[in-house]
């Protein structure tokens, strides 16, 4: 009768081992497939925010050329202005404004375009109209 409930006991843990079995197996791929997938997003995020980096670098580069850009070219227009009055020995007031109004045409961006004497006293501008309030102005 010892022996019987022994085999019984035995019977019963061999029972109880396969069945554990049973489902540690489907567990442990359970865990191994989630660990792979979580592993796998995670790479996929790290590429696509990898490539939006990349996108927003390439981006940010051609808008700091285009602004480089646009503003050596308002630079230059100034500049030839300046040189233009520079060689003059005596001011031309209507030239100025000629010049002046056709800067602010050919570059829509600038608000107005100022001529200041010695004394940094705003004495010309171009438009007059809405920047009244800038004339005799003391830029020092």
């Amino acid at each position: 009768m010892i022996v019987r409930q022994e085999n019984h006991e035995s019977v019963k843990k061999v029972k109880r081992v396969a069945r554990m079995r049973m489902y540690l197996i489907p567990f442990v791929v359970m865990c191994l497939s989630l660990i792979v997938f979580i592993l796998l997003w995670r790479s996929l995020e790290n590429e696509a925010e990898l490539a939006t980096r990349k996108t927003v670098q390439a981006n940010a580069m051609e808008i700091k050329h285009t602004i480089k850009q646009t503003l050596n070219q308002r630079i230059a227009a100034l500049e030839h202005l300046g040189a233009m009055w520079t060689k003059q020995k005596r001011l031309n007031e209507a030239e100025w404004q000629q010049n002046a109004k056709l800067i602010t045409q050919h570059f829509p961006g600038f608000q107005a375009i100022e001529w200041a004497n010695a004394k940094f006293i705003v004495k010309l501008i171009e438009p007059v109209k809405g920047n009244e309030r800038a004339l005799g102005l003391n830029l020092a």
